[in-house]
């Protein structure tokens, strides 16, 4: 999305639901001119003497008033409501459609404030909007009011009321940089929060850690944070105090200075004055209210960021049948914060259909790196993929990916199969959930598993069984044995493995299970960031030490 494309906070309120925010305006505006109304028959019921016909229409106008304000609150509560439940579903589809890539730059954290804290802060500024428009309304009002009363005074009180806007501009200025600032070490919080939720076992077996990490990750950034948050306050607080003194000032001046030269009805004087208090109300208010605008605008420029995010096409030119899965001269370099990171070297494999391929190296060898790209997760930085003689690209990229089946370390294990569920692949899935040991735990009705409270290893064998219920042409396995019994390891090699290689799956499987290399047709070895030996079956025997 361009600079230029990207919505004020108006504007996505407008998009949002028009209706609903023209009626709340309206409502607003009637409520802001009643409002301003009150004064001025008030005044005038007294000075004429007729309280009876005065009081029943001030009367009648705080009715409409307070009938007009609650309806436009209700209406733009509707609003708001509908904005965020709008926002929220957008981003979310923003993210799911973004690259997985983008996705872990901008990293959970992040997204987590922005789903949840930003888009809080653009409602809740969003409320405001209606309010401010009845303030405003107000004030407009008793300026016409002032003006029809004298028209020195109104000078004098729109002359200070634009001093004040404009020495106002460096307070909130400097006020929404402490904003961006402290918005920014939220995101740290954030991500320490998490810490603290996932590294609970790890933290109850070493305390002095605990105490450092929630020091260093939860304490000091909040601590910052808050000292940020106080620092923009007071400027907000100083700019608005400095309006209500602004504001008593002109009223002092009215009272006491202007009639030593210029001749006043004493009648007038007192309208005057009961007009300038009445009036700091509504000012008092919007100033009141302008922080949380603030706030909102901030919120929305991280919001704007998230959506700048490439969306990938989520459908596009389909793949045929196939036989043969090449990647060509492949690599990717990662970036952080604009500094060159680890690089995967050019990568040239071919793979066929009914093949089992063990990719395996130690840390830092690549094999992640080149997971996420054959699993077409990353777009990589230089060469192709193709399908026999069919490149990858991002017309057919979707199509591409619907081939593909993977099972990583970070795996997220859904509680039912999405897509239709025949006769045919819920038999498949009660039968691999015997094989794979898992009957007596969970049951499969109605497209949806019982339970998914279960130990590591029994977690990721019901990973597997859904996988293998996708019916993918290539399964990618990232160390999917490393936390399981002998017996299912046993299982997983010996049997599976060979059922899938005679269905013609194409399977490729991170491993360090040097003990199962003669399973494989290849083994694919990998050391500092590229393939230093492929070796064929007959040889994988021999490769426990070469792969150590």
């Amino acid at each position: 999305m361009s600079a230029a494309k990207k919505p004020t906070l108006a504007g996505l309120i407008l998009g949002s639901s028009p209706k609903l925010l023209w009626s709340s305006i309206a409502l607003s505006l009637v409520a802001g001119a009643c409002y301003a109304l009150l004064i001025p028959f008030l005044m005038q019921g007294i000075s004429t003497g007729s309280a009876l016909d005065y009081g029943l229409l001030f009367f009648a106008l705080c009715t409409v008033t307070f009938l007009s304000k609650a309806g436009s609150l209700v209406l733009v509560t509707f609003l708001v409501k509908d904005l965020a439940a709008d926002m929220r579903i957008r981003l979310c589809r923003r993210i799911s459609r973004a690259g997985v890539q983008d996705v872990d730059r901008v990293g959970m954290a992040r997204l987590t404030n922005i789903l949840v804290e930003d888009i809080g802060r653009v409602s809740f500024a969003a409320a405001c909007l209606p309010m401010v428009a009845v303030q405003v309304t107000t004030i407009v009002g008793m300026l016409c009011y002032l003006a029809y009363l004298d028209w020195r005074v109104f000078l004098c009180v729109a002359g200070a009321i634009v001093i004040g806007l404009l020495l106002n501009r460096l307070p909130l200025g400097v006020a929404v940089k402490y904003m961006e600032r402290s918005r920014a070490i939220r995101d740290r919080v954030q991500n320490g929060v998490r810490g603290i939720v996932f590294g609970a076992y790890e933290f109850k077996l070493a305390r002095s850690r605990a105490r450092q990490f929630l020091y260093e990750e939860i304490e000091s950034p909040e601590l910052e944070a808050a000292r940020v948050d106080k620092l923009a306050d007071t400027w907000l607080h100083c700019a608005g105090t400095f309006v209500e003194l602004i504001s008593f000032f002109i009223i002092g001046i009215v009272a006491f200075v202007l009639p030593k030269y210029v001749s006043f009805l004493t009648t007038d004087v007192y309208a005057i004055v009961m007009a300038l208090l009445y009036v700091m109300l509504p000012i008092m208010m919007t100033y009141m209210l302008l922080p949380n605008i603030q706030r909102g605008v901030v919120a929305l420029q991280q919001i704007h960021e998230l959506e700048d995010l490439e969306e990938e096409p989520e459908d596009g030119e389909p793949i045929g049948a196939w036989n043969s899965f090449e990647v060509r001269e492949l690599s990717y370099q990662y970036r952080s914060e604009d500094a060159p990171g680890f690089a995967l070297k050019p990568v040239t494999l071919r793979f066929r259909k009914g093949e089992v391929v063990f990719v395996v190296g130690g840390n830092g060898s690549g094999k992640s790196t080149l997971s996420k790209l054959l699993s077409l997760h990353y777009v990589p930085g230089e060469g192709s993929l193709q399908f026999d003689d069919t490149p990858v690209t991002r017309a057919n990229l979707a199509a591409a990916r619907e081939k593909i089946a993977v099972i990583y370390s970070n795996y997220y294990l859904f509680d039912r199969l999405y897509g239709p569920v025949d006769a045919e692949r819920e038999a498949a899935v009660r039968r691999h959930l015997e094989m794979l040991g898992l009957a007596s735990k969970v049951t499969f009705e109605k497209g949806r598993f019982s339970t998914t409270q279960l130990s590591d290893g029994q977690r990721r064998r019901l990973a597997l069984v859904v996988a293998l219920a996708d019916d993918r042409d290539i399964y990618l396995l990232d160390e999917w044995a490393a936390d399981q019994d002998p017996e299912f390891r046993e299982v997983f090699y010996t049997r599976i493995l060979r059922q899938m290689r005679a269905a013609g799956k194409l399977v490729i499987v991170i491993t360090h299970d040097d003990r199962y290399f003669a399973h494989a047709d290849r083994v694919v070895i990998m050391e500092y960031g590229g393939v230093r030996q492929v070796v064929v079956q007959e040889a994988a025997p021999r490769l426990a030490a070469a792969a150590s």
